[in-house]
């Protein structure tokens, strides 16, 4: 009997063979499926028109649809952005500087850079989406309702309104568009960073706001509003058709109260007649934005009342007196040292000390309640920290490539270039000493009459000693040469030596570490 449960159990063994039998083979999952045509990895580039339609309007909304470009904030490597805790940060939206030409009609935002350095101009508050509506026709087609319906579409002024959507804008693009908003730091709104280019020395003046309500009525989609009390309150008759053709409308009337550190008119925005006085005043700079809200002509008709011209004028006159009072409130309450003596020595108090505190709700008295927003307020602690111990990662890691710290670096580049600069030019040690106090130097004519010429400021008492004189060129390029090559073997020496004492640190953690494990 055991005997032939043996045979019977090794008949039903397989044999090892390493090779699947049909035994097995109903037992074999098929873990990873045959890859399809959509699943197997293409050669070629990524056609995006190949996604389906929701995949691509998703990728349309994520590029091209923006925040309100008085939300966007400063990059981290901007000029303008702040990373101390006292000092103001400029807003984005306001760092612009606008000439509006009238023939043709174009809008320059100082594509030269005449006016102003690369450098130091904003650009944060661009859009950066705009590329993909140039990729092919079919994305234009698709893409571009959604950009110009979807989005807001700020302006620093009346006069430049009323020039894009006129003048630049296409009518088939400008009937899409739902959503402006008008934001001038100035309340008369006429902000002299947006100039006319007939005479860029001065601002473009009073904004001709009938003009700019017939404007927004040939806006055929447009949904909401954004408007300084000043254009409702210079032309309401304006407003009052523009209303009344779209009983919908809502309307916002956003204004920006400044407060200064120097002395000029509170009710005008920025302090000098040109743009070059105005950004010296940048840092010295907080805005307030007050918003109240006007009733859609819907509601009135709702509410049982009919809309007139008159409800507008008392808006106005409600909004202004509004704004009034929330600035009284603003330096009682947000502000320090602002008195009659000091009223432009004013400090923050710490209900508004940095970014992260800047939305405040105001008790205006009388159960009247006031959301305030502000604009250019320094950083806050944390992020003033994160930024010193980034700069600090930076500097070790250029330390470590270098053998110093940028700051030595650039006083050893200045030095350099002062040297090549006396040699070059055969400078005088007067010439050589007042070039490294002031980073330049005076030179005189033949013809000039000596008698008609005064001293540029008062020479001090400067040891010039160091100042070489005057040597012949091939002394002159072996004596660089020979700089050059020390400082490259001292930086060598320096990295050998930083190398060196890394490892010296690595091998020290290490034993410690084998010391802990063995005990």
């Amino acid at each position: 009997m055991t005997n032939s449960f043996n045979k019977l159990d090794s008949s039903n063994k397989l044999d090892n063979t390493g090779k699947a039998t049909s035994a097995m083979s109903a037992l074999t999952l098929n873990i990873r499926p045959t890859p399809g045509k959509y699943i197997q990895p293409r050669k070629g580039l990524f056609c995006l028109g190949q996604l389906p339609v929701d995949i691509r309007y998703l990728i349309y909304e994520f590029i091209l649809i923006e925040p309100k470009r008085r939300d966007i904030e400063h990059k981290s490597d901007c000029f303008w952005h702040s990373d101390r805790l006292r000092l103001l940060e400029p807003p984005a939206f306001l760092l612009k500087d606008i000439v509006i030409s009238e023939e043709p009609h174009r809008l320059m935002w100082d594509l030269d850079g005449y006016y102003w350095p690369g450098s130091t101009m904003c650009r944060c508050d661009q859009r950066k989406g705009l590329g993909l509506l140039l990729t092919n026709r079919q994305v234009h087609a698709e893409a571009a309702p959604l950009f110009w319906s979807r989005n807001n579409f700020s302006f620093l002024s009346g006069h430049e309104a009323i020039t894009a959507l006129n003048h630049l804008i296409r009518p088939e693009y400008r009937d899409l568009i739902s959503y402006i908003t008008v934001l001038s730091a100035d309340q008369r709104g006429t902000p002299c960073n947006v100039r006319f280019a007939t005479d860029t020395t001065q601002g473009c003046g009073p904004v001709p706001w009938d003009s700019f309500w017939q404007t927004m009525i040939r806006c055929r989609n447009l949904k909401a509003i954004e408007v300084p009390t000043v254009a409702l309150e210079s032309c309401p008759d304006g407003f009052h058709q523009l209303a009344t053709e779209k009983p919908t409308l809502n309307t916002n009337l956003v204004d920006l109260i400044p407060f200064r550190k120097w002395e000029d008119n509170l009710f005008s925005y920025p302090a000098g007649t040109h743009i070059e006085e105005c950004y010296d005043h940048k840092h010295f700079t907080i805005y307030a934005e007050t918003s109240s809200r006007l009733p859609t002509v819907q509601e009135l008709r709702i509410s049982g009342e009919e809309p007139c011209i008159d409800i507008w004028k008392t808006r106005a006159r409600e909004s202004k007196n509004l704004l009034r009072r929330t600035r009284e409130v603003i330096i009682e309450t947000c502000l320090r040292n602002f008195d009659e003596l000091h009223e432009y020595q004013w400090r923050l108090r710490p209900i508004i000390d940095s970014k992260e505190t800047r939305f405040v709700r105001l008790d205006l008295s009388e159960g009247i309640y006031s959301s305030v927003k502000f604009y250019g307020l320094p950083a806050s602690l944390k992020e003033a920290r994160q930024l010193a111990w980034k700069e600090h990662l930076e500097d070790e890691k250029f330390k470590k490539l270098n053998g110093m710290y940028p700051s030595h670096h650039k006083s050893k580049i200045w030095h350099r270039w002062f040297r090549e600069v006396v040699e070059e030019e055969r400078l005088t040690e007067e010439e050589g000493a007042e070039l490294r106090l002031t980073g330049y130097y005076y030179t005189l004519s033949d013809d000039a009459e000596t008698s008609d010429i005064e001293p540029p400021h008062t020479q001090p008492n400067v040891v010039t000693s160091h100042l070489r004189c005057a040597t012949n060129p091939r002394r002159e390029n072996r004596n660089i040469l020979m700089y050059k090559r020390k400082t490259a073997r001292y930086d060598a020496e320096q990295r050998r030596k930083e190398k060196k004492r890394d490892l010296e640190l690595a091998c020290r953690e290490s034993l410690n570490d084998d010391d802990d494990d063995w005990y």
